[in-house]
């Protein structure tokens, strides 16, 4: 069941409820009071009724016990104070003295309460008919009872529980129409939410709800957005992780390709020729090349490896030691292309562990070397820039293509595959590096312009020191 129905159902009969019992309340509470005051007026009323008898009966002297006396007595009371649906009867210990068909005997409580010089009221029903029985002693032996008919009361109540029922299905009928249009109002943008929900749940996360309130429905809109976009920047993250990882396979499956071609190549060829030694040094040559090749490889997969399993040895290290030692080590590389290596910034420490952090520094010299020409210059710096300590490397190289800069880091990717595999390169440098950097809690960040140079940062946000 749809939840505007329920909500529909739930408010109607709340609606049908409350309204029910108000009309109960309502109508029984003013019954009451209609009750109430009936019997005040009628208990005033037979006050004076009463007094104009006590009168009466006090002018007729000693002798007022006889039954002409009180018949006359009745009649001037119901000549004087005789209305429609009111009755007087006059009880003594003879007879009951009345002009009317009604048998008052079940009032005969309240005479005798009377008797007692205590006046009393009594409601009671006589053939379908609701009367209120008042009674007060006239003398001794005598009472005087006064009947009044308040039917009229109940057609009162029985009016006024029409009318509610008639207001209520008045009500129910604008009600029936009303509440589905506000139910679907309501809910209108949870059917929208529940229909966005099943795209997103097929593959569509570029769905969003555009719900524009201030209420509980517009925050639940912009949150649930929210959990959209995150979800979708941790699907696309995903894919791109199984991109890297199918990429790293492929890459890792064609470089051990390739070498152990050439060396089952070179192998069944030796064997399948007669010896020659030139021969034989050339293709023993090929085949110690390519298992070298293959050896690299799978020392830098370790390396790759231990970096994300093994402890760190951080110790504080200047920096400046550190650059002219990765000069040194470059230096016939260095010299060999005429190329100048300036270091230049301040020699602050850092908490790093040494031998790790120079392996880095000399990867990305050795990288600006290979993208340089003779006679270039590249520059080795530190600095410190908005809390931020930074390592960089600058050369003046022919540069990277800006589609090629967020993957250089990925493992066996090589921008010139063709002149990385000539200088034996294996396209896991810088993989490593940022592997490192990261094991340090900074980040790479390169910038590039090809044909102008290419300038690589290690940012360290935190001091580390």
């Amino acid at each position: 069941m749809k939840l505007w129905i329920k909500g529909y159902l739930i408010f109607m009969t709340l609606c049908i409820a409350v309204i029910s019992v108000t009309g109960v309340i309502i109508t029984e509470s003013s019954y009451s009071n209609s009750i109430r005051m009936e019997v005040q007026r009628s208990l005033e009323e037979e006050e004076n009724i009463h007094s104009a008898a006590k009168i009466y009966l006090d002018t007729q002297g000693a002798n007022r016990a006889s039954m002409e006396d009180y018949l006359d007595l009745y009649n001037k009371l119901l000549n004087e104070f005789g209305t429609r649906g009111k009755y007087l009867e006059i009880i003594t210990w003879k007879k009951v003295v009345k002009r009317h068909a009604y048998d008052f005997s079940m009032a005969q409580e309240a005479v005798n309460t009377a008797l007692d010089s205590n006046r009393n009221f009594l409601l009671k029903r006589v053939n379908g008919t609701y009367f209120l029985f008042i009674a007060n002693l006239l003398e001794r032996n005598a009472v005087l009872l006064l009947a009044k008919d308040i039917s009229y009361i109940d057609g009162q109540r029985k009016d006024q529980y029409m009318f509610f029922i008639r207001t209520e299905l008045i009500m129910l009928i604008f009600l029936a129409f009303a509440i589905p249009l506000v139910s679907r109002y309501i809910t209108g943008p949870l059917e929208k939410l529940a229909g966005i929900t099943m795209n997103i749940a097929s593959g569509n996360y570029n769905e969003r709800i555009k719900i524009k309130t201030r209420d509980e429905i517009g925050i639940l809109a912009e949150q649930f957005n929210s959990m959209a976009a995150e979800i979708k920047n941790k699907i696309d993250e995903l894919e791109k992780q199984s991109e890297r990882k199918q990429r790293f396979i492929d890459s890792l499956i064609h470089e051990l390709r390739t070498p152990m071609t050439s060396i089952i190549g070179y192998a069944d060829f030796l064997r399948s020729t007669k010896y020659d030694e030139a021969i034989s040094y050339k293709g023993l040559s090929y085949i110690n090349s390519e298992g070298k090749r293959v050896l690299e490889l799978v020392k830098k997969l370790l390396d790759m490896i231990l970096l994300q399993k093994s402890e760190l040895d951080f110790k504080m290290q200047n920096i400046m030691p550190i650059f002219e030692e990765v000069k040194d080590t470059l230096g016939i590389k260095l010299n060999e292309k005429k190329i100048e290596l300036a270091i230049k910034g301040e020699d602050f420490e850092f908490y790093i562990d040494r031998d790790l952090f120079k392996e880095v520094v000399i990867n990305l010299v050795d990288n600006s070397i290979n993208a340089s020409e003779d006679g270039d210059k590249i520059t080795l710096g530190a600095k410190s820039a908005d809390g931020c300590k930074i390592v960089y490397v600058e050369d003046e190289g022919k540069g990277i293509p800006h589609s090629e800069l967020e993957k250089i880091t990925e493992p066996f990717y090589r921008i010139e595959k063709s002149r990385s595999r000539k200088e034996g390169g294996l396209g896991l440098g810088l993989s490593i590096c940022d592997e490192i950097i990261k094991s340090h809690h900074g980040r790479l960040k390169i910038e590039s312009t090809p044909g102008r140079g290419t300038r690589v940062e290690i940012i360290f946000e935190s001091a580390l020191d």
